[in-house]
């Protein structure tokens, strides 16, 4: 019963790529895995590099949110795997962490209004981010750089 998509380890079943959604929250993604046991269900974070900051911490939460609102139960914890290391961290879903969640995902939606894009850090934690192909801090860091390429290159009138 191996179908790349779950499995049975060590007694409980693990569900891999896991579609999560939260109307509540107005949140949906994907768990990298969902552990299910007779009494629980615990959401795993697969992170290839090294822990560096709560971004991990936070997502798992999230997973959280949507699976308790989806299977009307609790899910007090989670793990978060961390490849260079190869070991698996305990996360305790606490009420602050699930209330920081919330206020990132309102903090999101308000910027998504307004329509225009915060500055990027450009620091080290650029380095490992899966999202810098699309962000590209190292120009959207400068406004004054992002004028020039836009002035000077995309809308620069040939004749």
């Amino acid at each position: 019963m191996d179908s790349g998509h779950h499995r049975k380890e060590r007694g409980r079943l693990v569900l891999r790529s896991i579609p999560l959604w939260s109307e509540r929250h107005g949140l949906s993604g994907r768990a990298d895995a969902v552990e299910v046991s007779r009494k629980t269900v615990v959401p795993v974070e697969y992170k290839s590099g090294v822990r560096h900051g709560r971004a991990a911490d936070l997502q798992l939460c999230a997973q959280a949110l949507c699976l308790e609102e989806m299977l009307s139960l609790q899910v007090p914890t989670g793990y978060v795997w961390y490849g260079a290391p190869r070991r698996r961290e305990r996360v305790d879903l606490t009420l602050e962490l699930r209330e920081e969640v919330l206020a990132i995902v309102q903090e999101i939606r308000a910027t998504l209004k307004t329509g225009t894009l915060p500055e990027a850090p450009n620091d080290t934690r650029c380095c490992e981010c899966q999202l810098r192909p699309h962000c590209v801090p190292e120009l959207t860091s400068s406004p004054a750089r992002v004028n020039r390429y836009l002035n000077g290159t995309v809308f620069k009138c040939v004749t």
